[in-house]
């Protein structure tokens, strides 16, 4: 199932910022410093400007260099995250694929982005025409607003739902039990299993111990 990949940030805000004013202050004390430097050891006015032009080339050198430097580490430690991140990705991805259940990802107002299934034949559409679609266009309205109550709710509270419904596939009433999952960016994933055996099976049991 290809969901969109979430973003990490490899670094916190706070690390352009520190980097900003680290250069603010050294650069503001190679300034002084040095101009204080250069007026003590020289007074002719063309010895003086000759030692500023150096002075200004060895302050890009050095500053420069430290950019270099710390870009280097800052896209090193980028591509690792990144890497682990696709690794992360791929397991994942591994693992719902491997599923035999059915799964939906919605966003906060039901829109259908994603969907995961073994078998089309679970589905009362094909999955193309419910990609995109807002999942109130194919229940009921009953089933409809228990879900949508249940994606608000897991995006509120942050927790798993459950919902047991029943639908009608193929000529035939099955039972299902749904999970919604928060999945973040705002978004749902509604996972899915086909619990009609074993709803006939408690049944049995149910009717077996009634007769005793």
């Amino acid at each position: 199932m290809d969901f969109e990949r979430r973003r990490i940030i490899p670094h916190p805000i706070w690390f352009p910022v520190g980097l900003g004013l680290t250069y603010i202050v050294i650069a503001g004390l190679w300034i002084l410093l040095s101009d204080r430097l250069i007026n003590a050891l020289w007074d002719d006015p063309d010895t003086l400007s000759t030692a500023q032009t150096y002075k200004g080339w060895f302050f890009v050198l050095i500053t420069g260099t430290l950019l270099i430097l710390v870009m280097r580490h800052f896209l090193k430690h980028a591509n690792r995250t990144s890497r682990a991140l696709e690794n992360s990705e791929r397991r994942t991805r591994t693992v719902l694929n491997a599923l035999p259940d059915l799964i939906f990802e919605f966003d906060h107002d039901g829109t259908c982005i994603d969907i995961k299934t073994s078998k089309e034949t679970d589905l009362q559409l094909p999955a193309q025409n419910l990609k995109g679609a807002y999942f109130q266009k194919n229940l009921s309205e009953e089933h409809a607003q228990n879900t949508l109550a249940r994606v608000r709710k897991a995006l509120e509270t942050g927790e798993t739902h459950v919902l047991e419904y029943k639908m009608m596939i193929e000529d035939e009433l099955r039972d299902f039990e749904a999970r919604y999952v928060p999945a973040g960016d705002n978004r749902v994933m509604m996972i899915v299993r086909d619990i009609t055996e074993q709803k006939r099976v408690a049944r049995e049991i149910e009717d077996s111990l009634a007769l005793n």
